[in-house]
């Protein structure tokens, strides 16, 4: 990949940041993850609400992506309940609306070969995902013609989905995952998400479709709506496999944000020099690496 205005190539270290004030006039637009970025799931983090509203003041138009397997008004919704408003982004894109409109349309001969019952995976409030679209839900996998994965069940780990993803792999169902995401912080727990799950089917010789971030589709759609060239945009998110990852594909210029997933890279007693040894061992083992690092999203 070449440089953008980065100035990193895939094989130089990021660049350090103390706040986004010092590079926001190299780029015409902002992608911008929510979950870990924005918010921890309880609070707002009011630095990034700032730095949403400062970017918006200077004329870049601002998309945020969530992989949240939720419709993008019900993220929308959720963000203005923690105090994240219509002021601090021009766009909202979610994972969640991404398999809405997917499937609602279904026109690809592979969406149209889904069927229209599916076995249900994931937390309670996000089975109504697919409601008036003609699809219905099923409790016995034997009478599901594919799986909707949205994420895990509040406490529970990889081995209580062990069973049932046997006996869809012996099936041979298709499996929509509505969040690539592995983990994501909720406070300070980390909950395992949907990809952490289609990973393991795909591992056991299923089929997934995903929506969401890293996979192309959502960027482009990002992209398109903001008017700009992957070039001249910015990503920044907390999750190398997913925002790193996804951005850099398309050749756009990544920030890691480590005060989410990777909170514990940072320096002890609330410092903020990263533990760079840690960090690189996680690009390493990733194998995506970030032009920018930031402690947080701010100015």
């Amino acid at each position: 990949m070449t440089a953008g205005p980065g100035m990193s190539s895939a094989g130089d270290a990021p660049v350090l940041l103390s706040g986004l004030g010092a590079i926001a006039h190299r780029y015409a637009g902002f992608i911008v993850d929510v979950w870990g970025v924005l918010h921890d799931g309880v609070r707002a983090y009011d630095p990034a609400r700032d730095a949403l509203r400062r970017l918006r003041a200077a004329g870049a138009p601002v998309c945020l992506i969530s992989n949240a397997p939720r419709s993008a008004a019900a993220v929308a919704a959720r963000l203005v309940a923690l105090g994240i408003g219509a002021d601090c982004y021009d766009h909202l894109l979610t994972s969640g609306q991404a398999t809405i409109d997917a499937l609602s349309d279904a026109q690809e001969p592979e969406l149209a070969a889904l069927g229209r019952r599916y076995y249900f995976m994931g937390p309670a409030d996000t089975r109504s995902l697919l409601d008036g679209l003609g699809y219905s839900a099923v409790v016995d996998p034997s009478r599901a013609t594919f799986i909707l994965n949205t994420g895990s069940e509040p406490g529970t780990d990889l081995a209580h989905y062990e069973t049932a993803l046997r006996t869809c792999a012996r099936r041979a169902l298709p499996m929509i995952c509505a969040n690539p995401d592995l983990f994501v912080r909720i406070g300070a727990q980390q909950v395992m998400c949907a990809g952490a799950i289609a990973r393991r089917y795909a591992a056991l010789g299923g089929s997934v479709r995903y929506y969401g971030k890293p996979h192309p589709a959502i960027y482009r759609h990002a992209l398109a709506l903001m008017a700009c060239a992957p070039g001249a945009v910015l990503a920044l998110g907390d999750g190398l496999e997913t925002d790193i990852a996804g951005a850099r594909t398309l050749g756009i210029d990544a920030g890691l944000v480590l005060g989410g997933l990777n909170a514990d890279c940072l320096g002890r007693r609330g410092g903020e020099e990263p533990a760079r040894d840690r960090l690189q061992a996680r690009f390493d083992r990733s194998g995506h690496r970030p032009d920018y690092i930031i402690p947080y999203l701010r100015w």
